[in-house]
């Protein structure tokens, strides 16, 4: 009967530990509580949560763009990219994802990045006003004046 029990208990003490330390993990309750700290302005504390939800489920590219975000809130530059880099090899065809990488290489003088960027999401949706706009800024700061009107003469077009 005594060593029924004690089974029972250890059988109960493994399922517990299982659920909190185990693929039982609600990866979806951490990605809500790192939204919620962002929401609040608490991006170390974001981020400490998609860290948890990226652990149990690095496919989720999702996450890596909050988390990217979160980086890019806190000016941590190499992270934000490093996250979006992730993302991107996810969603390889998000032309927003790479218009949002794009801003964090040219606020970082990356300019060849960026404009490598911004042409990518041109490329994958020619609608996308948002990259016409940012890499019109590209070409002025190279000096290509005209690509730079004819970027925001497109990006008028898309209004």
């Amino acid at each position: 009967m005594k060593s029924s029990i004690v089974t029972v208990l250890i059988l109960c003490l493994l399922m517990l530990i299982s659920c909190t330390n185990g693929p039982n993990v609600n990866v979806k309750m951490l990605d809500r509580l790192g939204d919620f700290d962002a929401s609040q302005g608490n991006y170390v504390g974001a981020i400490e949560e998609y860290d948890k939800a990226i652990r149990w489920n690095p496919h989720d590219g999702e996450t890596y763009i909050k988390r990217g975000f979160a980086y890019e809130k806190l000016g941590d530059d190499r992270r934000a990219i490093s996250d979006y880099t992730k993302a991107l090899e996810i969603f390889p065809d998000d032309s927003e994802l790479y218009v949002m990488r794009g801003i964090i290489y040219a606020k970082t003088g990356e300019n060849q990045k960026a404009l490598y960027d911004y042409s990518k999401a041109i490329g994958l949706d020619p609608t996308n006003r948002d990259a016409y706009i940012h890499r019109a800024e590209i070409f002025k700061r190279l000096g290509n004046i005209e690509l730079s009107k004819g970027d925001l003469q497109k990006a008028d077009t898309l209004k």
